[in-house]
């Protein structure tokens, strides 16, 4: 799908989602106008417009038809292309997809394409029907705004890491389990795949708010610099999720071996109890003839109560030596 928005000279904005419709406003707009080209999930015409309408690098073209290639933005003088991620929960337990966002940058328009729906676009088509000035200023304050609505979509994603951290920590502390650690080893995998999203993100910020493009003014630099800062933030919160996480591994691992100490320790005593007894017994198994008390009517009673008596002696000596 096309969608394109046209802002001429004199303040009048045009949007059409037509091919052939957006090649005629262009040719007719004459000099002055700002240009924002939508392409969502484009079919082969609408992705023609790429080379019709522009003259963007083949490399760039190439990298934006196959989706091969991860978050980058590469200077190609009189535009820029731009490959931004952004995270998104999948309906699977603990799992993050990433949905891509390829834009092409010039000091007159800007070109997104994606093949799913993005909340930023929606908002940022909005502002452009409401007047908010949103492409009047620019299609490098536009591009913006879609890549700072796109930095807010981190907070729900952590938001739910973090609840799905502090749930599994709560389990090692009450009843760890093994299901529970794998459940970490999955957090910690999938806290590092966007943790290395989150680094990609900000080196690409940086880059805009910091180095000269001829697609960017040096005044609309500082709103790159704001996207910049919030991202470092989100990801000052992701490091404290891999350090809970960290913590909470090993947590379960001490745990774990405290309870396979106990369980040691136990077997122990009771091994120990058990070869006093059966020594004793087998002492009097071999069926002596010559044994004082084995006559006597209370010979047995007698072995019994000695019996009782070792295994009561040494369950206090254990005690006492806080081994039960």
């Amino acid at each position: 799908m096309i969608d394109a928005f046209l802002l001429l000279k004199d303040g009048t904005l045009k949007r059409s989602q037509d091919v052939e419709e957006v090649f005629r406003l262009v040719e007719e707009a004459g000099d002055g106008w700002n240009l924002w080209l939508d392409l969502e999930a484009p079919h082969e015409e609408e992705f023609g417009l790429l080379t019709a309408l522009f003259n963007f690098h083949p490399l760039a073209l190439d990298a934006c038809f196959n989706q091969t290639h991860h978050s980058k933005v590469d200077d190609y003088d009189d535009h820029l292309y731009i490959i931004f991620n952004t995270p998104l929960w999948g309906e699977e337990d603990v799992r993050i997809k990433t949905s891509r966002l390829d834009c092409f940058l010039g000091p007159h328009f800007l070109v997104t394409h994606h093949l799913e729906p993005f909340p930023s676009i929606q908002e940022a088509k909005v502002r452009c029907l409401k007047r908010e000035d949103a492409l009047s200023r620019g299609a490098d304050y536009l591009l913006y705004i879609i890549l700072a609505v796109l930095v807010d979509n981190y907070s729900p994603v952590l938001e739910r890491i973090g609840d799905a951290v502090e749930a599994a920590e709560a389990e090692v502390l009450a009843k760890p389990k093994p299901s529970t650690l794998k459940r970490l080893f999955s957090l910690r995998k999938e806290v590092a795949r966007l943790w290395q999203l989150i680094l990609r993100q900000k080196e690409i910020l940086l880059r805009l708010s910091g180095e000269e493009h001829s697609s960017i003014r040096r005044e609309q630099a500082v709103y790159y610099r704001d996207a910049h800062g919030h991202l470092a933030r989100v990801s000052d919160l992701m490091e404290s999720h891999r350090d809970t996480i960290a913590g909470a591994v090993e947590a379960y691992t001490s745990l774990t071996s405290n309870r396979k100490n106990e369980v040691v320790r136990i077997l122990t005593v009771l091994v120990i109890l058990m070869f006093s007894l059966t020594l004793i017994a087998g002492i009097y198994g071999i069926n002596p003839r010559f044994m004082p008390e084995l006559p006597s009517p209370y010979g047995q009673y007698a072995v019994l109560g000695f019996v009782a008596f070792i295994a009561i002696i040494m369950l206090v000596f254990f005690r006492w030596k806080n081994r039960l």
